[in-house]
């Protein structure tokens, strides 16, 4: 048992606040505060928290939770946020830093791998942004390698279009599509499709034809800082504007994250009318998908026409960092040389 750390399969008391208080992204860069912090808390099927508790306060957490894989016990770093104040002892005492015994704890974690058995192999991995020098400094205090790079895909209408061909899905439909899905990406690492359901899966079709497909979770969050002339636009000129003002809200910044995209060979050009229609259904302006940097979702995502907005727009990069415990080397080659499926609601 950890001796400053304390490791549940529950958040501890005022996890969420912590969560939703923590701003997120590089300094300097894109900064937002999340708000679904609840959402994705109950989405999360197996989870751990390693938090920092000092009377009635936390001071920090870290939480990660176990993704589905047939290649073991694989554990995403969903969140990490500790109070800068909790930085440091007066070094003339000659006591070694509680920042230090805080990150030797973890690296223990890390090191003895399972959280259900200790011991047993264990893959951890978590997405940094590429400009984010704190992250960056983590992943090396923390043994984490970059092995795989991800890009944000932003499409924008100010006036989306309803398109007669789309629809969502009806249930007897859901297997159908969910063995479309698993084959479409099978060549990619932590894939599942068990989340699709009639409520969050759209199509597009022609000729009674199904020719691409795409999951949808609305999503809230706060912006505090956005760089560049784009982040201009959007802080300070576009909210200003009669006509933008009711499509951009910097403090509700509301969105469709999407995934679980399929296309049919020849329709790629199709996606750009599925994604409109869908904004037009549903009442918003914005979606973002995540996707890994060297895959076939990712030359699919290149090819849509973002719109005025998402051209503008700069892309968002990070990185896909990893750490193995005790994994067999052909299963650390799969994981860090093939593609990783990116869903949203690790995102968001």
């Amino acid at each position: 048992m950890p001796k400053f750390l304390q490791l549940t399969s529950e958040p501890p008391n005022g996890f969420t606040e912590l969560m939703k208080n923590t701003l997120w992204g590089s300094s300097g860069g894109f900064r937002y505060l999340q708000t679904d912090i609840a959402d994705r808390l109950q989405e999360q099927e197996e989870s751990y928290f390693l938090s920092l508790i000092r009377g009635d306060n936390l001071i920090g957490t870290m939480n990660t939770y176990v993704k589905p894989s047939h290649l073991g016990e694989i554990y995403y770093i969903r969140y990490f946020s500790f109070l800068a104040g909790f930085q440091s002892v007066n070094p003339k005492s000659g006591r070694i830093k509680k920042e230090g015994i805080i990150r030797r704890e973890i690296n223990s974690l890390f090191h003895h791998g399972s959280l259900r058995s200790k011991g047993n192999p264990a893959s951890f991995f978590a997405f940094v942004e590429t400009e984010n020098e704190r992250s960056r400094h983590m992943c090396e205090a923390f043994g984490f390698i970059p092995r795989r790079s991800l890009s944000t895909t932003l499409f924008t209408r100010l006036n989306p279009r309803e398109s007669s061909g789309v629809r969502r899905i009806k249930q007897e439909e859901v297997t159908t599509i969910r063995n479309k899905l698993d084959d479409y990406y099978s060549s990619y690492t932590l894939h599942n499709s068990n989340g699709i359901s009639s409520e969050n899966y759209y199509v597009l079709e022609n000729d009674g034809n199904t020719l691409c497909g795409v999951r949808v979770l609305p999503v809230e969050w706060k912006i505090a800082s956005v760089p560049g002339l784009w982040g201009w636009a959007m802080i300070r000129l576009l909210p200003r504007l009669p006509y933008f003002s009711r499509i951009l809200d910097p403090k509700r910044f509301k969105f469709l994250a999407v995934d679980q995209i399929f296309v049919e060979n020849g329709s790629e050009s199709m996606l750009d009318e599925l994604f409109e229609s869908i904004c037009n259904k549903l009442s918003h302006h914005f979606i973002l998908s995540w996707s890994d940097s060297d895959s076939a979702i990712h030359s699919v995502l290149n090819k849509v026409n973002k719109g005025l907005l998402g051209n503008f727009r700069k892309n968002e990069g990070g990185q896909i960092i990893f750490r193995h415990s005790s994994v067999e080397p052909d299963v650390v080659h799969r994981l860090e040389n093939s593609p990783m499926y990116i869903d949203p609601r690790d995102m968001t």
